[in-house]
């Protein structure tokens, strides 16, 4: 006798696999398009529904009554996910345009799906435009209809967006980029360039902008696809004030505020919200006495002013779930528009060449038009005419379908040499269709014309350094070895010393700097709104005796001897 018995840990595992495969798949992680299940469902309907830039909105109620169709999930939870899919500050290229009040930077929720409307965004209908032709569908959960199975993007919304998202035993968070940094990138790829040189020159681009301190773990981050990034808020000083702006990507300013105000510091005299329609930002008074180059690096230690943006660029296959290198998400990006624009013109060519065929039968029997038309007249119903028309004429199905339904207006000499047109035009379709299939090359052009198409975001391109292209939102500031007279910047602060003039032996902790190493050093900032003639000796280098910012490579602290 069989034992059908299994252990309680043999069901628990198994359970566990299938919740987590589905919970991956179906909710947390995304596939290569940049969407959760969620979003392509949203996307979808709202494509079903015709919502395209240049049609009118639809009431956002109408439009989660429709996805609740295809997903098995509560208005509200789909009415938030339209709603992030809307948000400037929250994506680069918003994929869903928004009438109405869709949140805010401070975490503000969105007006009542009542009072709110919506529809594609350019981006978004680039991203969705191809599915019927490109993508898979299957029975939706209920067995009503189909639904796509998975969408190939024509539009490289992971690539240019951040998706994040926690599963089980998985999660994923992707950097943000422009289109124009995009499309360099793949049009490198496409050029076989070397990666370290495409690496090299590439920077994430965040909606919300701020300085990006550690620009030279970036190479490293990009090929194992995981690390950390450290955004600071960029900041200016009008006299006794302090101007931040370009908060780090999802940091609120309300939480900045209230953390400032939460530490009582005696030196503060008022923190408020001074955002206006051109800009957001928080001003902090302090009184006339305070050093305020320390006191600004002290406001980055306890608010996240200084945040961290944890990347994992992971995604599924439908198959497994798995950490990837962006260069391998950009090649994949490539393959699959191949595909996808080789789908589209086959879908294309054959609609063309069933036309051709119905349009030449229609020629073909022309010069016997009186005796169609008897054919027609003395049969009993249009199966006999039908069936005597193909028999006597050598005539396909389409081409006798065809015949049958074509107008008397067509019989006119105009509308025969209008037939004669329209069949030349389709032979040029064909081979065009057929050359687009063929040769790679002509898939390229397409690909990358697709996309310099796209509107232009206004987003904020700024970077300090010369040596670093001029094409990211954040501000790059990037380790370097300090020479004489530089003014340099650093990548990483976890190990600062601030020394002043008044307090040249400032002791931290730790071991003697002078007794370090003179590559273990970089000078990381000297502020230029110090007005002096005095100078300090670093290493040789002449310093302005005025806050002076180092990092130390191998000690977590040095007492600075100058």
């Amino acid at each position: 006798m069989t034992n059908n018995t299994i252990t309680f840990a043999r069901a628990m595992k198994e359970d566990m696999e299938a919740y987590g495969k589905e919970v991956n798949f179906n909710r947390a992680i995304v596939d290569i398009s940049g969407l959760k299940r969620v979003q392509l469902r949203i996307l979808y309907t709202m494509y079903k529904m015709k919502l395209f830039p240049n049609k009118p909105y639809a009431k956002c109620p109408d439009i989660v009554g429709n996805v609740i169709k295809l997903h098995p999930h509560a208005d509200t939870a789909i009415y938030d996910a339209l709603v992030r899919l809307s948000q400037p500050w929250t994506l680069n290229y918003p994929l869903i345009d928004f009438d109405g009040q869709n949140g805010s930077e401070d975490n503000d929720p969105p007006a009542a799906s009542r009072y709110t409307q919506a529809r594609l965004s350019p981006y978004g209908y680039a991203l969705i435009n191809n599915i019927e032709a490109t993508s898979p569908f299957v029975d939706d959960y209920a067995d009503h209809g189909k639904e796509p199975h998975y969408l190939i993007p024509s539009f490289p919304s992971l690539l240019v967006n951040t998706s994040k998202g926690i599963g089980v035993a998985a999660a994923c968070n992707f950097l943000p980029h422009t289109i124009e940094d995009i499309s360099a990138v793949i049009q490198q790829r496409i050029s076989e360039t070397p990666e370290t040189e495409v690496l090299a020159k590439l920077l994430p681009t965040f909606p919300t902008g701020g300085i990006l301190m550690n620009g030279a773990d970036l190479p490293d981050i990009y090929k194992s696809g995981r690390g950390s990034i450290k955004l600071r808020a960029k900041h200016r000083i009008d006299g006794s004030r302090i101007i931040f702006t370009e908060l780090p990507y999802q940091v609120s300013r309300t939480s900045v505020i209230e953390a400032i105000q939460e530490k009582k510091d005696s030196r503060v005299l008022s923190v408020y919200d001074t955002s206006d329609m051109k800009q957001k930002s928080i001003t902090i008074e302090l009184r006339a006495s305070v050093d305020k180059e320390a006191f600004i690096e002290e406001l980055f230690k306890i608010t996240r002013l200084e945040d961290s943006f944890n990347v994992n660029m992971t995604i599924h296959d439908r198959e497994k779930v798995e950490l990837r290198s962006f260069l391998s998400l950009v090649d994949e990006y490539i393959e699959q528009q191949h595909y996808r624009i080789t789908r589209v013109a086959s879908a294309i060519r054959v609609s063309a060449l069933e036309k051709q065929l119905e349009l030449e039968g229609f020629i073909e029997v022309l010069p016997h038009i009186d005796r169609v038309i008897e054919i027609i007249k003395t049969s009993a119903n249009k199966q006999e005419a039908a069936a005597t028309l193909k028999a006597e004429f050598d005539l396909m199905d389409p081409q006798v379908a065809a015949i049958l339904a074509i107008k008397l207006s067509q019989l006119t000499k105009r509308g025969i040499d209008d037939i004669r047109e329209e069949i030349e035009a389709l032979e040029k379709t064909i081979a065009e269709q057929l050359e687009i299939i063929n040769d790679e090359q002509v898939r390229n052009s397409i690909m990358m014309s697709e996309m310099t198409s796209l509107p232009k975001q206004n987003l904020k391109m700024q970077v300090e350094m010369n040596s670093i292209p001029q094409s990211s939102a954040v501000e790059v500031r990037r380790s370097m070895k300090a020479t004489n007279g530089d003014v340099l910047y650093i990548h990483d602060e976890d190990e600062i010393l601030i020394v002043t003039a008044e307090r040249r032996g400032y002791r931290i902790k730790g071991k003697s700097l002078d007794k370090m190493p003179k590559d273990e050093v970089v000078l990381l900032h000297t502020p230029e709104w110090v007005q002096s003639q005095n100078s300090l000796d670093l290493f040789g280098m002449k310093i302005h005796p005025s806050i002076i910012l180092v990092q130390c490579k191998s000690a977590r602290g040095a007492n600075l001897k100058l």
